[in-house]
């Protein structure tokens, strides 16, 4: 057999002209045939027996396959399936003898209880399913013809083409020639088996008859009938196959006309005519006994009585019930049972539907449960008469449970049940009853007429099964079209030919894809990367059947969950009435139809209903009803007997019963052939033969019938029947206080059938009607109160569970819940209290009251309305600012413009662990007194330390999503323009919003730290506890007034000097010890003026060089008082300690010193905290009063905390945050290039690296060690602590702007995102309304309020913070509205050094005369060399240094609008370190912020269009170069004189040539004018002009949403057009940058280029910027022989020049591709490029595409999430791998391309960043490009596996491919073209660049069931 030759059809088979021949002249179908008896004869179990052995390496092996595949292929030919009918071959006959073989095969005894479970579980089982599966495969191709279909030979050449049976003789021959004898020769060995001892066990034993119960025998059945003897323990087997190719061929001949002698009745006439009575008899009783036997067994199985013999009977059971094998299987035995109720007839008449039932209540084993009594134990007598006329057999004995009867000790008929619990025979009845629903439901369609109807009638049966499968949730297209296992060989036929018209390519998905359309809607997937699911709509629910037998149970529990709850109704029933089942779809073959009728009028089956409403809906039922102890199945009335699927089935019965009767009418003579009428059935008897039953008959006899009649037991006398219990049904539920129905669509099917019953009939009506009228109302309010009462106890439990999970959460942290004691306050505050103790008169002002928080922080509550503004308060000689605690805590404090506003927010946020609105501990507080007996004693009052901190829950990532978009870093020496760019990662910083306190988020973090470690793989991530999103940083909660949010209220138009703004500026830098600043200003009423650049310049408190001479810059950091230097410029403070001189009236604040790293850190303490309210009053006697003028005199005293306060919560969380920010990027950057790369260059904010860096260099190269950051630069090798201090501020400070330019990152990232997201919006075709949605979505999703400005600058809605409605969160909406969290910590954080932040970064003109050191190229060979904190502006990150400048002017004013400045120990408090603009006008104070933020960006821009210009005009800041700036210079003055265009290109032109002429006005030679023109000069002037004009919008775009970020207010100010510039084919790209700059201009309120640039001050500022740049540029080339060497001095000063391009990337799109020349120069293309972030195509024709399921592109290539075509001579030397520019829309094309570029990789991965392809073998080449192009995270496509990849550092997770069929799916299997999903791409870059990769990597391997393991790709 294994040297068998039965595998032609890969050689042969596929040629139809072969097959033929073979056929015709060599009988290849009888020797198939032949051929597979041969091979199932050889795997007999023995020669005498007729089974097969299932553990025969025939069938374990399957070795008939080979022939199968061949019968296959012959049977594919078209035509060559009619030859099977051929009665002249012998094909037939071997094919009937093979099935019978296989019938019984692998036989199954049941194993009890007492025996044990199976210790070794049979696999024989799989051969025989196998066997029989693959037989059944063939059954539908066999009979795939029609009776008048040719033969595909000629019949002169073969005799096999004549004498072709007609599907009724196939049939016919079948039934009598092969099943009937095998039957027959079965039936023999089944005999009753005697009982022999006394321990016999019931299980062995079986009756020969079986008893009808007493309910069917009184209608018409005999008292028992005969039945195959089979107990319990009688071997059985699945497997029937010969049984289920008879119901194959059934099926066909249902197919054939009714009106035609070819069909089911002309089938039933010959077998009835033909067939002797006993083999009759014998013939049905087999179709149905061994059918049943099956069903019985396998429901025996999923009740749990075959636990013993293993679970692999339960796989047993789901290959034979469930698809795809069930149609072959399980459906064929279920239309056996169907047929063989038509041909057994016990009585010689009518049909066996009561025969049936009865028999399957036996196999069940749920006749004793239902309490049915025995018919022969009634009627012994009648029984004897009829065993005597041989109706059944004489038994042999029965049970000794069951006994004798007592008349002649005769055996009687007896039943058993396996069932010996109570859930087992609940289960059996759920099983019993739905079985016989699929008989009904299931019944043979109505013949087709023709093709078309059949075409119809497939669909229908498709769209049917569709719905049930959606009903248990959204599906794929895939798993949808397992459907078409189910549905028949013609079904799928006509559907495919059907479907080509619609899809020629895939015809069957096509005709699934067209019933979707209409019963489901598309439910797309795209947060998953997952193929679209469909839905099913809400129309299609009411075609769901809930015992539909093609979905599991567990199937039908989720769409019971999924089903629509019917609506309210005002029926008197309480629900809405509606059929809780739909009705047959298409009807039943006519000689089946009447078994509907049959089973619903059947008096035992109406019996089983009537038993099963009582037990769940009877009030004499349950526990507490009538004595149920002499009732016959007593057990069914246990309280635990009650399921809602079993009260489902019944109600579901009477439906089909309700549809069945409808239409009957009494004029139908010939009603009995229609059902109804047979033996057993409660019409048996009806009336006299003159009518038909009606539908008020069956009304009347099935739902009203007397109970005790109906059940033939009297302890039913008086009870409700059928109809009431369903009305108590609809109207309660059930039973009160017992069980009640939690599905209201079987309440609204109850009530339907109320409703029908009492529509057809008027007793039922009257019975209704006054049921309802007394008691419906009163049921309506009582289950609705029911239902009220179960949600609030629901809820309560639900609120219990969770303050217990809260409260040992709490337990668990040591979290204290309880407020603090009010501690005794020291007596000296008494006379603080005496102030407020003075009489008020009644002109005085309310007072505000203020309360502890749980954090310690006074938390505002205003007595008026939020937002309010409280009245200028008249003068009652108390200090303006002072601290009052009262015994219970709370603070009063006078109304007055300088008092703290009201909170921004009404409630702070709570945290998501403790539930509680702030920390629980509050900072120490110290309280100074002076006492006439204990002078100068300090006492304290101290509560608890303030460790724990309101932080929220963040991300930090490093990013290069705007620094490149991703790809390999360029290398150290290049030197192009994008270098610069694509050096650097970014840090990119995320908040999900949530709150919680610093030690609850450890406390959380120890908690869940061991069960992170498979999904987060890392210790510094975590999940935020409540939302479950990637998290590794907290970001402190920054309180704020409500007046951060004010509207700036400025006058229209510009001042150029201070009398608009303020009155007496340079009182605003004055010492603290002079004359108080609150009496020194002057507040003006009138709002003041928008000022421009010239103004702002001249009045700014900012340049604090220019106004204040008391301070000098120290070179490298911060301000320092000059009277504290020598001569010679040192400083002369070397003490630490300070002294206070009592006498001298400087004595009242501290002497200066150095600044310290304590310093700063108290002043973040009182940045950072809620306000709080330091008394600001001269010490003076406990007795002194305060009044009148004598307090205004009273000079004023600043009480500081003592700098070595331990540090607050706050600040311990912003350290923690700066430090992580800074690591994040630098270690991004390490392992992206390298530590050696990196030390040689470490980019602007990291001084403190780049010290350690060069000095340990040197140190190695001069055989010496390293040494640690500070102590390197020290040539002692030790410093002293003061030094250290000083040292370590000013590395925070570089890690202060490192946060900074973070924030300006993410922010910059936030805006681009959702402006291409919003771009990608307009360019789809999406309708109008469906437009609106998007873009609103896309509002509310980002925070914004629009776009302007042509799409340039994003709009955030103005603050709504009025109004009781308000919460004052709006502003916090939104990604970019949760950024401003970071941005509020920022400000405070450069508050407390704004004067030395905003001098670093805005380089304002310094004295150099008193500035130390006075020359810095002197001092660095004076002293040990220091690399500059900050780059010169123009040689840095502009934006960054705006935005910086920004915060410390936000920062500034806060801490002024909140006092804060009062508190912190900063030496300057006035000046210096924190000066600023002290405008005591609140309402102006936030228009001085304004005007302060404006004129940064007025300066910044300037800095950034003269940093293009320089790059681009060649103009370094070499000293060396200065020739080549006075030769530009010279040119260009030459070419303006010649030129006389005023168009606005040549103006701008000439605002160009401006600036730069005034920062280089100062080279040598620089007035000589040129002699001639150089068009080289004048060309790359030009370009230069355009990229200037680009980057300005740019600039001002970005700049323009911070601005929105950190003043809320200001975009109210904002001049908004709704115009949208359209550009002229004219205009070159030159004039629509200018358009768009000057519409950014007026919208921000800048005044032009041109202007700003008039000022002397301005051009001071621009000189100093370039001077600056020089002289740094002149240290780094400085040649000094001594102990550092040249490279020292290079690596301290290193920058990259002036920058043409910088990030944000989205500015250059347009001049990156195939732009850029060799040496580096940007040429400007004449047409700029489409934005490639809008990836969504149109169509030509403006259409949409043809399939909406999936978006393809007409496109042959697509551009690459990076989205840039990065160029340059990194990419010549540096890249090993080969990497593709674009990505193919075709997989096909993919893979040739990469095949092609990757010959020698089997696993080959390439990078959808930046196109890298790369080895994906398990060598980690992956992840070691994720961290060069991502920064760690990365999107890769794995080619041969077809699937996507997502890298977040080690950890790798898959996604699904974006390479997908028609149907938006990855099939496993090759046929379908795969083409790529524009869909799926687009969130692929959504997830890019909204850095979401990680959080992906993170949820996919949390849900996976294996992960990746670290670094394998």
């Amino acid at each position: 057999l294994e040297l068998s030759a039965f595998t032609l059809s890969v050689q042969f088979l596929n040629r139809v002209t072969y097959v033929v021949g073979l056929v015709q002249g060599r009988d290849l179908l009888g020797k198939l045939g032949n051929a597979l008896l041969e091979i199932f004869s050889v795997a007999k179990m023995s020669d005498t027996s007729n089974r097969l052995n299932p553990f025969h390496y025939i069938l374990s092996h399957r070795r008939y396959s080979p022939c199968v595949s061949d019968l296959k292929c012959v049977l594919n030919v078209k035509g060559m399936a009619r030859l099977f009918a051929s009665s002249a071959g012998t094909f037939l006959q071997d094919w009937i003898d093979s099935l019978s073989l296989a019938q019984m095969m692998d036989g199954i005894v049941w194993r009890t209880m007492a025996q044990g479970h199976v210790e070794q579980e049979s696999r024989g089982w799989v051969g025989a399913f196998n066997a029989s599966i693959s037989l059944g495969s063939l059954f539908e191709r066999l009979l795939s013809w029609d009776d008048s279909d040719a033969s595909p030979i000629d019949p002169s050449q073969s005799p096999l083409a004549q004498n072709l049976l007609s599907c009724v003789e196939l049939n016919f021959h079948i039934l009598q020639q092969g099943l009937g004898k095998w039957q027959a020769n079965e039936m023999e060995s089944y005999v009753s088996k005697a009982e022999q001892d006394n321990d016999s066990m019931d299980h062995l034993l079986c009756p020969v008859s079986l008893p009808f119960t007493t309910v069917a025998s009184k209608n018409g059945t005999h008292l028992a009938f005969c039945a195959l003897p089979i107990a319990q323990a009688t071997p059985w087997s699945f497997h029937i196959p010969l049984h289920r190719f008879v119901a194959a061929s059934l099926r066909e001949a249902c197919r054939r006309p009714v009106d035609q002698a070819a069909g089911m009745e002309e089938l039933m006439n010959r077998i009835v005519t033909n067939i002797p009575q006993v083999e009759l008899d014998n013939l049905f009783c087999g179709l149905m006994e061994f059918p049943a036997l099956v069903l019985s067994r396998a429901a025996q199985v999923r009740s749990g009585l075959w636990r013993r013999n293993g679970s692999l009977m339960h796989d047993q059971v789901l290959n034979y019930g469930e698809p795809p094998f069930c149609r072959s299987l399980r459906d064929a035995d279920i239309l056996l049972l169907q047929y063989s109720v038509l041909g057994r007839r016990p009585q010689g008449e009518d049909v066996g539907c009561s025969l049936m039932v009865n028999l399957l209540l036996h196999r069940f084993g749920i006749f004793d449960f239902m309490g049915f009594a025995k018919a022969p134990d009634s009627n012994i007598p009648r029984y004897k008469e009829e065993l005597a006329l041989g109706v059944y057999l004489p038994e042999i004995n029965s049970p000794k449970s069951i006994g004798y009867a007592e008349e002649d000790d005769i055996a009687l008929p007896w039943t058993y049940t396996p069932a010996s619990d109570l859930s087992a025979s609940l289960a059996l009845l759920e099983e019993f009853l739905h079985l016989l629903i699929v008989i009904i439901t299931e019944l043979p369609s109505l013949p087709p007429k023709d093709n078309a109807d059949h075409t119809l009638q497939a669909k229908q049966r498709l769209r049917r099964e569709v719905v049930h499968r959606l009903a248990s949730g959204p599906k794929t297209h895939s798993e949808l079209a397992e459907v078409h296992h189910v549905l028949s060989h013609w079904d799928n036929h006509f559907l495919s030919e059907e479907g080509k018209h619609i899809n020629p390519d895939d015809a069957s998905g096509a005709a699934l894809g067209q019933a979707l359309s209409e019963v489901a809607v598309r439910k797309s997937s795209r947060e998953r990367l997952a193929p679209h699911h469909w839905e099913l709509s809400r129309q299609a629910w009411d075609d769901y059947d809930p015992a539909f037998f093609h979905i599991s149970m567990r199937s039908h529990q989720s769409a019971a969950e999924n089903r629509p709850k019917p609506a309210s109704s005002s029926s008197a029933l309480g629900v809405e009435p509606k059929p809780f089942a739909p009705p047959k779809p298409i009807p039943a073959h006519p000689s089946f139809a009447r078994i509907e009728r049959d089973i619903t009028a059947d008096a035992t089956v109406l019996a089983v209903v009537y038993r099963t409403l009582h037990v769940h809906c009877s009030p004499q039922s349950g526990d507490t009803g009538r004595d149920v102890s002499e009732l016959r199945g007593s057990m069914a009335y246990h309280s635990d007997a009650m399921s809602e699927t079993t009260l489902s089935r019944v109600v579901h019965l009477l439906t089909l019963g309700a549809f069945a009767w409808n239409n009957a009418g009494e004029e139908d003579v010939d009603w009995k052939k229609h059902g109804g009428g047979s033996s057993g059935s409660i019409f048996h008897n009806f009336g006299d033969g003159t009518r038909a039953p009606t539908p008020g008959d069956w009304v009347a006899l099935a739902l009203m019938s007397p109970p005790d009649m109906l059940m033939d037991s009297s302890w039913y006398t008086r009870e409700e029947n059928i109809l009431l219990l369903l009305r108590r049904l609809a109207v309660d539920g059930g039973r009160p206080g017992g069980f009640v129905s939690q599905d209201r669509a079987l309440r609204s099917g109850a009530a339907w059938l109320c409703e029908f019953a009492a529509s057809k009939n008027t007793d039922a009506q009257t019975l209704i009607g006054s049921k309802a009228a007394g008691s419906t109302s009163e049921s309506a309010d009582s289950g609705k109160s029911e239902l009220e009462r179960r949600k609030q106890a629901a809820k309560h439990k639900a609120m219990e569970r969770m303050k217990a999970q809260a409260a040992k959460f709490a337990e668990k942290m040591k979290i204290e819940t309880e407020e603090p004691e009010n501690e005794e306050m020291d007596e000296s505050i008494d006379d603080t209290i005496d102030v407020l103790d003075t009489p008020r008169s009644d002109t005085m002002p309310p007072r505000r009251r203020f309360t502890r928080s749980s954090t310690g922080s006074e938390s505002f509550h205003s007595a008026s309305t939020t937002g309010s503004r409280s009245p200028h308060r008249s003068d009652l000689g108390i200090p303006q600012f002072f601290s009052m605690y009262s015994s219970g805590g709370d603070v009063l404090l006078d109304d007055s413009d300088h008092a703290i506003p009201d909170r921004l927010l009404k409630e702070r946020p709570q945290c998501i662990i403790c539930v509680d609105d702030g920390a629980m501990a509050t900072e120490e507080i110290d309280v100074l007194t002076r006492d006439g007996e204990e002078d100068g004693k300090r006492k304290r009052s101290r509560r608890k330390t303030g460790s724990n901190a309101l932080a929220f829950v963040g991300y930090a990532q490093a990013s290069t999503v705007q620094k490149g978009g991703g790809g390999p870093p360029p290398s150290i020496d290049d030197r192009s323009p994008l270098s610069s760019v694509r050096r650097f990662a970014g840090t990119h910083v995320a908040l999900c919003g949530h709150a919680v306190h610093s030690e609850c988020c450890e406390s959380y973090l120890t908690s869940v730290s061991h069960r992170e470690d498979r999904t987060v793989g890392r210790r510094d991530e975590f999940r935020c506890p409540l939302c479950q999103r990637l998290s590794n940083c907290l970001v402190p909660f920054i309180d704020t007034g409500i007046d951060w949010a004010d509207v700036p209220k400025r006058a229209d138009g510009y001042a150029n000097n201070a009398k608009n703004e303020v009155k007496s500026a340079p009182a605003a830098v004055k010492s603290a010890g002079e004359e108080d600043v609150d009496e020194g200003m002057a507040i003006d009423e009138h709002p003041p003026a928008r000022l421009n650049l010239e103004g702002f310049l001249s009045t700014t408190p900012w340049w604090v060089a220019r106004n204040d001479e008391s301070v000098v810059w120290d070179g490298q950091c911060a301000f320092i008082s000059s009277e504290y230097l020598d001569e010679d410029g040192e400083d002369s403070n070397e003490s630490e300690e300070m002294e206070i001189d009592e006498d001298s009236p400087k004595s009242q604040r501290r002497r200066v010193r150095s600044l310290r790293k304590k310093d700063l850190y108290a002043a973040w303490t009182a940045m950072m905290r809620t306000p709080r309210f330091v008394m600001r009053r001269r010490l003076r006697p406990k007795n002194a009063i305060i009044s009148g003028e004598g307090a205004a005199d009273t000079p004023t005293q600043t009480i500081w905390p003592s700098p070595s306060e331990e540090k607050s919560g706050e600040t311990v969380v912003w350290r923690s945050l700066m430090d992580l920010l800074a690591d994040v990027a630098f270690k991004a950057d390490g392992k992206r290039l390298g530590e050696r790369y990196l030390h040689q260059y470490c980019g602007e904010f990291r001084h403190y690296i780049v010290e350690k860096s060069a000095y340990n260099i040197a140190n190695r190269e001069g055989g010496r060690s390293n040494v640690e950051w500070p102590a390197c630069i020290s040539t002692a090798g030790t410093l002293p602590d003061t030094r250290r201090q000083e040292l370590s501020r000013e590395k925070l400070l570089a890690k202060l702007l490192m946060s900074v330019q973070a924030f300006t990152y993410s922010s910059c990232c936030e805006s681009h995102e959702a402006k291409r997201v919003f771009e990608k919006e307009l360019s789809s075709e999406a309708a109008s309304f469906e437009l609106e949605q998007a873009i609103g979505a896309i509002h509310s999703k980002f925070g914004i309020n629009g776009i302007t400005c042509d799409g340039k600058l994003l709009l955030m809605p103005p603050p709504s913070i009025s109004g009781n409605d308000s919460d004052g969160t709006q502003p916090f909406n939104g990604r970019l509205g949760k950024l401003r969290y970071l941005g509020l910590a920022v400000m405070a954080a450069c508050g407390a050094v704004s004067a030395d932040l905003v001098q670093l970064v805005m380089g304002f003109p310094l004295n150099k005369e008193k500035t130390v050191p006075k020359d810095p190229l002197t001092a660095y060979f004076d002293s040990p060399a220091r690399a500059p904190v900050v780059f010169p502006l123009l040689l840095g990150h502009v934006l960054t240094h705006v935005v910086a400048a920004m915060c410390a002017a936000c920062g500034r004013a806060r801490a002024r609008s909140d006092c804060l400045e009062l508190a912190w120990p900063a030496p300057f408090s006035r000046k210096g370190s924190s000066s600023g603009p002290l405008s005591e006008n609140k309402e102006s104070l936030s228009a001085s912020v304004a005007n302060d933020c404006e004129g940064f960006i007025k300066l910044g821009m300037l800095a950034r269009m003269l940093q293009i210009l320089l790059n681009q005009m060649k103009i370094t800041a070499d000293t060396n170069d200065d020739d080549r700036a006075a030769f530009v210079l010279s040119t260009l003055r030459y070419m303006f004189a010649q030129e006389e265009n005023e168009s606005r290109s040549s103006k701008w032109q000439r605002t160009c040539f401006l600036l730069l002429e005034i920062a280089i006005s100062s080279s040598k030679c620089s007035d000589k004018l040129s002699d001639r023109r150089d068009g080289f000069i004048e060309e790359q002037f030009r370009n230069a002009c355009t990229i200037v004009a680009s980057e300005a919008v740019s600039f001002l775009s970005d700049v323009g949403v911070i601005f929105q970020m950190l003043v809320p207010g200001v975009s109210g100010t904002f001049q908004v057009e709704s115009t949208t510039m359209q550009q002229n084919e004219k205009e070159t790209d030159l004039d629509v940058s200018l358009g768009m700059l000057r519409k950014l201009q007026k919208c921000l309120g800048l005044e032009l280029v041109y202007d700003m640039l008039q000022s002397s001050l301005t051009q001071s500022v621009v000189k100093n910027w370039y001077e600056t740049a020089q002289s740094h540029a002149r240290i780094s080339i400085a040649d000094q022989s001594g102990v550092y060497s040249g490279k020292i001095r290079s690596r301290l000063y290193q920058t990259e020049g002036f920058r043409c391009f910088d990030w944000p990337m989205d500015s250059i799109r347009p001049y990156i591709n195939d732009s850029m020349s060799q040496d580096g120069q940007i040429t400007v293309p004449m047409v700029v490029e489409a934005n490639p972030a809008a990836l969504t195509p149109r169509n030509n024709e403006g259409e949409k595409t043809s399939n909406p399921l999936v978006a393809f592109s007409s496109k042959k290539s697509i551009q690459l999430l990076g989205g840039y075509a990065v160029t340059g001579p990194e990419h010549a030397t540096a890249r090993s791998h080969p990497r593709v520019t674009t990505l193919a829309t075709s997989y096909t094309d993919l893979y040739a391309t990469l095949g092609m570029l990757s010959p020698n990789c089997d696993q080959t991965a390439v990078c959808l960043i930046c196109g890298e392809i790369l080895n994906a073998g398990g060598k980690g080449e992956c992840t070691k490009h994720s961290y060069r192009c991502g920064g760690g995270a990365c999107i890769f496509f794995l080619l041969q596996e077809c699937v996507g990849l997502m890298l977040h550092g080690d950890m790798a997770a898959y996604v699904h491919s974006p390479f997908v069929d028609s149907h938006g799916e990855t099939p496993q299997y090759r046929g379908r073209p795969l083409n790529l999903d524009l869909d799926r791409y687009n969130l692929l870059h959504e997830m890019w660049s909204s850095h979401t990769i990680r959080q992906k990597v993170v949820s996919e391997r949390g849900s996976a069931r294996q992960v990746i393991i670290q670094d394998f790709y």
